[in-house]
């Protein structure tokens, strides 16, 4: 993966997020929206590029979330019916994703800078 992509990979994640499906759409992102161009550092690959770049890497950017949500948090199959209920299921299975996941980086954050405190004044 060339650099330049990896840089561009969390507006990837942010379109995604904010519902930019369209390669087109996230070009015209990455060359109007602040938020889009700093998640890109700066690049501006044209909708070419970022099409090949998904249809290259379809399974890598999203298998692993799935396999996530599905293995770790035991989502199997959405309880509503209706394209708008099951957005809002999914979104709200994507939330508490998101939650759990900060929650453990704090939690790893407070462990890496309390140990070394409490270690020291086991000694």
């Amino acid at each position: 993966m060339p650099a330049s992509m990896r840089d561009w990979l969390p507006a990837d994640h942010l379109a995604y997020c904010v519902g930019v499906p369209s390669s087109r759409q996230i070009a015209k992102r990455l060359e109007e929206d602040i938020a889009f161009r700093v998640l890109a550092a700066n690049n501006t690959p044209d909708f070419r590029t970022i099409s090949d770049f998904r249809k290259d890497h379809l399974k890598v950017l999203s298998e692993p979330v799935f396999g996530r949500i599905k293995q770790a948090r035991g989502f199997r199959q959405f309880l509503l019916r209706g394209r708008e209920k099951v957005s809002g299921e999914w979104q709200l299975i994507c939330t508490g994703h998101n939650v759990l996941k900060l929650f453990g980086t704090w939690r790893e954050e407070l462990a890496r800078r309390e140990v070394p405190t409490i270690v020291a004044s086991a000694s």
